[in-house]
């Protein structure tokens, strides 16, 4: 076992709580080395501390387990996938659905088209590893810089388009600079 590392006397507490996010502070398990570690904010065993029922504790992991043990004769990378993409990602995309439309934002996922999905599954596990790549896309796309969406909103209120917009904006009689008039009761 390699959490002694983590619990040696000879480092500080903060490079032992770093080193026990490692897997060098961690047991050879998946349940120590992904699910502890990623899936939950806290370990198996102190999850058997915290919670009145102890067996709880290993329920949490059984439905990334199950999907884990569905894909029992594929690569370790192509089972962990699998039970990400079943389990996980299936909370994330719930979880944004519920936050855009809390926001009024319609939102899309779209590199979650089910044919792209597909193909991305049948890549190779040799080609979905850092450091190994297929020449597919243009190296300026591989390694451009991160960038969020940006709205060209300058340049949509600076087109000739854009000339309409500011006379509504303009006209006084636009219905929504009159104040609306208290509706009265029928009372």
């Amino acid at each position: 076992m390699r959490k002694s590392i983590a619990t040696s006397s000879l480092l500080s507490g903060e490079t032992r709580r770093k080193i026990q996010h490692t897997p060098l502070g961690r047991e050879d398990s998946l349940q120590s080395l992904f699910l502890d570690n990623f899936y939950s904010a806290f370990s198996a065993a102190e999850q058997r501390s915290l919670l009145r029922n102890p067996d709880s504790a290993e329920a949490a992991y059984q439905t990334y387990l199950d999907r884990w043990e569905q894909q029992a004769s594929s690569s370790p990378l192509a089972r962990m996938l699998f039970a990400d993409q079943k389990t996980y990602l299936v909370e994330l995309l719930m979880k944004q659905d519920q936050i855009s439309m809390a926001a009024s934002i319609e939102s899309r996922v779209p590199f979650l088209d089910h044919p792209f999905v597909e193909f991305a599954a049948q890549v190779p596990d040799e080609l979905k590893i850092r450091g190994r790549q297929a020449n597919l896309l243009p190296a300026d796309i591989i390694y451009r810089r991160k960038t969020g969406f940006p709205t060209p909103i300058r340049q949509w209120l600076r087109g000739d388009d854009a000339a309409g917009l500011f006379t509504r904006l303009r006209d006084p009689t636009a219905f929504w600079r009159h104040t609306p008039t208290p509706m009265r009761s029928s009372n």
